[in-house]
């Protein structure tokens, strides 16, 4: 404690021959003067302000939460474009669409790529680097360009890759944005979006999931954060509860598969043009099993679980595909189909009509109200089955 006392007595007179007000604590840095990374929301700079570096000053721009927002937003926008062919990627020439082996190897993969037209103001790669500038540090924009493939010049041309299919995507039009530090030239933003299947356009369930993502920015560009495919490992997913209509889209949307199930068609429209070449395989007296051809798109169990995933939980696959008289099953490594058919009584979606029931967070069971019409005697009946739904997916089915 003497030790103590001699320490501050000696650092109160060095004060005081310098000048300065008093021997005072400071909580810039820790104590042995190395960074502890922790960063208060105090040490924001202004602007104008100074900041001593090992004995020189630098100055840095403050930027507001608005600006940064605007920035990460207007990049995302950006990437939409791109994979919805709009804005800048409007302007461009799909006729003339190249294919461009990736593998030398196996010259038939590769990607296929749009030129654009000169009106799109972007005529090299200088000029697509140019234009991501505006969203990002050097390093970031370079990084794009020399890794994503998306990019390319081809004959003294850029082109763009304009090979798409149904990934789920950020909507930026309502994202929101919190400051979570700001030290000198650098901020960290986590901005929050919906994420979910762009191509169901206004489908009030074509977003599901909630994203959080935090954005390193440097002199207010991006410097980490998302890049053209809108996630990365990084991105925090939440399961947002469904609305009556959203599941009842769901509900109509699982029952169309089992509609083509039933009347052989679509993907399953072959079976009767092969009935009498395949050796069918009997469960009993009553099901009759023959096996999935690959037009059907199912090929191996693993497809077929993964095709029922749309609709169901893992724990209600497992339990469809375990009944007596399941509509598949696997034989010798193989798909097989049910075909055993009789009359009953099907429903017409149609007429379905949808209420939430219960709700807790992401458990919730809706009662729907549908017309049941048979098959044989063209009579019909109106029936309430209740679907339980866990994650957005169906786990449960009760007559």
């Amino acid at each position: 404690m003497k030790f103590l006392t001699k320490i501050c007595a000696g650092l109160l007179l060095a004060a005081l021959a310098f000048g300065l007000a008093a021997c005072g604590d400071t909580d810039e840095g820790n104590a042995n003067g190395a960074d502890s990374g922790y960063v208060s929301s105090d040490t924001t700079t202004r602007p104008g302000q100074t900041i001593g570096t090992g004995g020189t000053t630098e100055s840095h721009r403050v930027w507001t939460i608005e600006e940064l927002g605007e920035t990460i937003t207007a990049a995302g926008i950006f990437w939409e474009d791109w994979w919805g062919f709009g804005g800048v990627f409007a302007l461009s020439n799909s006729e003339q669409s190249v294919f461009v082996p990736t593998d030398a190897e196996h010259p038939g993969v590769g990607m296929g790529f749009t030129p654009f037209l000169p009106a799109s103001g972007f005529v090299t790669l200088d000029d697509v680097r140019d234009h991501l500038l505006q969203f990002y540090t050097e390093d970031t924009a370079d990084n794009i360009i020399a890794n994503y493939m998306i990019f390319t010049e081809i004959d003294g041309v850029v082109h763009f890759a304009d090979a798409r299919y149904g990934m789920a995507r950020p909507r930026w039009d309502d994202a929101t944005f919190a400051l979570i530090e700001q030290v000198g030239n650098r901020a960290v933003v986590e901005a929050t979006f919906l994420h979910g299947g762009w191509h169901r356009g206004d489908w009030d369930d074509a977003y599901p999931r909630r994203a959080i993502h935090r954005f390193v920015m440097i002199d207010g560009k991006i410097d980490v954060g998302l890049g053209p495919f809108g996630m990365n490992e990084d991105t925090i997913m939440e399961m947002l509860p469904l609305t009556a209509v959203q599941m009842g889209r769901r509900v109509a949307s699982q029952m169309h598969f089992w509609h083509t199930y039933w009347n052989f068609e679509g993907q399953f429209g072959w079976v009767y043009n092969i009935c009498r070449e395949s050796e069918p395989v009997y469960d009993d007296e009553y099901a009759v099993y023959l096996p999935l051809l690959p037009a059907s798109g199912i090929e191996n169990m693993e497809q077929l679980r993964w095709r029922l995933t749309w609709h169901y939980t893992n724990a209600y696959i497992d339990r469809l595909l375990a009944a007596e008289h399941a509509p598949f099953r696997e034989i010798n490594g193989q798909v097989y189909i049910n075909v055993s058919r009789m009359h009953t009584y099907r429903p017409d979606w149609e007429t379905a009509t949808h209420e939430i029931v219960f709700e807790d967070g992401l458990r919730q069971t809706l009662e729907t109200t549908v017309t049941m019409r048979h098959t044989g005697y063209l009579t019909e009946e109106i029936v309430r089955i209740r679907f339980v739904f866990v994650d957005g997916q169906i786990d449960e089915i009760i007559p």
